[in-house]
C-alpha cells in the first residue's frame, strides 16, 4: 500500500456492516426484528422481515425514524476505525463508501481532527438533483445510503454497492 502511494494510486474504502459491528452496531437485520418487535408489533405475519420493516418505515414520520434509530447509533468507533481515519488522513483513500447507517467513519475522522472531507447522503443528492457520482469534494467523499421517504432502509441495506454508485 505504502508502494501504491508514493507511485501516486489512490484506493477505495468500501465498509460494510462488519467494520460498525467491532464498534458494538447491531446488524441490519437485529435492528429490523428489534423495532418491529416494539413498534410493529401489528405486522407480524408470512411477510419477509424486509418488507415487513418496510412497511413499520413507510408509516413512520421522518422525526420519528430519527428517534427509532437513535439508540442505535449510539456507539464509539473501533480501534479499526482509527487506524482507517489515519489512513485516510495520510491520503490512502480519496473516496470512502459506506454502507452502514451509522456516522462511525465521521466520529473517527473528526476524533484524529480530520475534517477535509464532504459527507454526501444519497438521499440528499436525490433532492437536490445532483448525481453522487458528479460531486466534487476536497479529498474525501462518503456515500451513504441513508434514509429518504423514496427508499426503505430494508431495500437501501440490501442493495449492491453498484446500485449506489
Amino acid at each position: 500500500m505504502r508502494l501504491k502511494k508514493r507511485q501516486g494510486d489512490k484506493f477505495v474504502l468500501m465498509l460494510g456492516a462488519g467494520a460498525s459491528m467491532s464498534s458494538g452496531v447491531k446488524s441490519t437485520p437485529r435492528l429490523m426484528e428489534e423495532l418491529l418487535a416494539q413498534y410493529g408489533a401489528d405486522l407480524n405475519g408470512s411477510d419477509r422481515l424486509e418488507d415487513r420493516f418496510d412497511k413499520l418505515w413507510q408509516r413512520t414520520s421522518d422525526r420519528d425514524r430519527r428517534a427509532l434509530l437513535q439508540p442505535y447509533l449510539e456507539h464509539e468507533p473501533s480501534v479499526g476505525y482509527a487506524k482507517l481515519a489515519a489512513l485516510i488522513e495520510a491520503g490512502y483513500f480519496d473516496l470512502a463508501l459506506t454502507f452502514n447507517f451509522d456516522d462511525l467513519v465521521e466520529k473517527a475522522l473528526n476524533g484524529i481532527g480530520f475534517s477535509d472531507y464532504k459527507r454526501v447522503i444519497r438521499g440528499e443528492t436525490r433532492r437536490s438533483g445532483a448525481s453522487p457520482i458528479r460531486m466534487r469534494s476536497r479529498r474525501l467523499r462518503r456515500f451513504s445510503p441513508r434514509q429518504t421517504r423514496a427508499t426503505s432502509p430494508a431495500r437501501r441495506f440490501t442493495s449492491t454497492a453498484a446500485g449506489w454508485c
